[in-house]
């Protein structure tokens, strides 16, 4: 079995290359629960995902690429950073938010 923190870089590392491309707006992410929980366990600072939350079956999350200062850049991390706004929806709970 992966270990918790190797999951957690190998996912958030595939997201973040998304996120850098610049014609990339929108991400669709299909994936199995473990995968989105670790996601949303390392946008949410560990507040949420992996151990506090069961994600329902066919569930919508929500996370916004935010673009960083000039100082991130210089120390070589991602020029973006993900924020989490919404997590575990359905889709008439995601539609509401979209309309």
């Amino acid at each position: 079995m992966e270990e918790f923190d190797k999951l957690c870089n190998r996912v958030m590392d595939e997201l973040y290359l998304y996120m850098e491309k610049k014609d990339c707006k929108n991400i669709i992410m299909v994936a199995h629960g473990a995968a989105l929980n670790a996601i949303l366990a390392v946008v949410s600072n560990f507040r949420t995902g992996t151990g506090k939350l069961r994600l329902k079956n066919v569930s919508i999350s929500v996370i916004e690429s935010m673009e960083v200062d000039s100082k991130t850049l210089a120390s070589g991390l991602p020029n973006v950073e993900p924020r989490l706004l919404a997590y575990d929806l359905s889709l008439a709970e995601f539609a509401m938010q979209i309309s």
